[in-house]
């Protein structure tokens, strides 16, 4: 982002996660030990805070938090981010975007050189063609609709009081995973013009894939939370909403994404990379760079996870995981 020079707002920060729940909290500091033992080099970057009057007086967190782990973070705006670098692309006519282009099918025959894709604007040849669409590849491959559920997140902005100030009643140098069970947390994002940044709200979300509405109850949630996770927050902090918004996150079938080359009988020309299961940001940009590499003809990383691979064998095991209600197994060798 630097090297570009692209303004979207990254700021580097410390990522607090901060738990609610002892057991939670006792499970994520043995993996942390854990880490020492076998990736030292990353265990070394963590900080395991468990004193009540750090939590509440620093990191302003409610008598409710147990503990909390500290590491280094990031945050920035993708949009701004993702236009940052198509722009200066699409100037210098290095790629051609269509946007509000739907692509109805995808024709796609071995003997050819090419396959079709059929879109509402006309057709585009191509030789190798990526579905990259995350929670909606599904659409055009029904072989993986089965394991990839697209589910409505939800996101609130706070705005400022007075002076700039977060009416959550926190200070901009770190942002908050704020853990309160398993699999059930927000983040908060504290910006530095006083306005913050609320999202997640596992409770009541639905497993859709329309982005246009918002959910009853994780809203409800996300204006309520601060007086039960926080230390001091504005008295009137839910009048200060000032946006609300949805988006759509991908879940698979063994939490894995998908990467690679298509096994499928009709895709012998078709690539695969999405699916990143929630937190997908973080998967996103090497998965992405190691399906650009396969595309040319480069070897994958030793250390990239083989496991994100589109293969027979993972079919295959993600079907039996359904016919049985089974964990897929999870072959996350290297």
């Amino acid at each position: 982002i630097r090297e570009d020079g692209i303004d979207c707002d990254l700021v580097l920060t410390q990522g607090i996660e901060a738990y609610y729940d002892q057991k939670d909290f006792e499970k994520a500091v043995a993996g942390l030990d854990d880490m020492r033992t076998h990736a030292p080099h990353l265990a070394e970057k963590h900080t395991v805070y468990s004193d009540q009057s750090y939590l509440q007086d620093i990191l302003k967190l409610s008598s409710r938090a147990v503990g909390a782990i500290a590491i280094p973070a990031a945050s920035m705006w993708p949009y701004k981010w993702i236009m940052g670098v198509l722009g200066p692309l699409i100037d210098q006519d290095k790629i051609n975007v269509q946007t509000h282009t739907p692509v109805t099918c995808i024709i796609d025959r071995t003997e050819d050189a090419y396959a079709t894709v059929k879109t509402t604007r006309g057709d585009i040849r191509a030789s190798r063609v990526v579905h990259a669409t995350n929670a909606w590849l599904g659409r055009l491959l029904p072989e993986l609709r089965p394991f990839i559920s697209p589910v409505r997140g939800n996101v609130l902005s706070y705005a400022p009081i007075a002076n700039g100030k977060s009416p959550l009643g926190l200070g901009s140098d770190y942002s908050l995973w704020l853990r309160y069970g398993v699999k059930d947390y927000d983040y908060l994002i504290q910006r530095k013009d006083g306005r913050a940044i609320v999202g997640r709200a596992n409770t009541g979300r639905k497993a859709v894939g329309d982005d246009s509405e918002t959910d009853l109850s994780p809203m409800s949630h996300l204006r309520g939370f601060a007086h039960e996770a926080l230390a001091t927050p504005d008295a009137d902090v839910a009048t200060k909403v000032s946006h609300a918004w949805a988006g759509i996150l991908a879940f698979s079938q063994d939490g894995i994404p998908f990467a690679g080359r298509l096994p499928f009988p009709g895709r012998s020309h078709q690539w695969v990379c999405g699916g990143y299961h929630a937190t997908g940001m973080i998967k996103a940009f090497l998965t992405s760079q190691m399906v650009a590499g396969l595309i040319l003809g480069e070897t994958p990383d030793k250390e990239f996870p083989r496991s994100f691979f589109a293969t027979d064998d993972r079919i295959r095991q993600l079907r039996i995981s359904l016919e049985t209600g089974e964990p897929a197994e999870i072959k996350a060798r290297l």
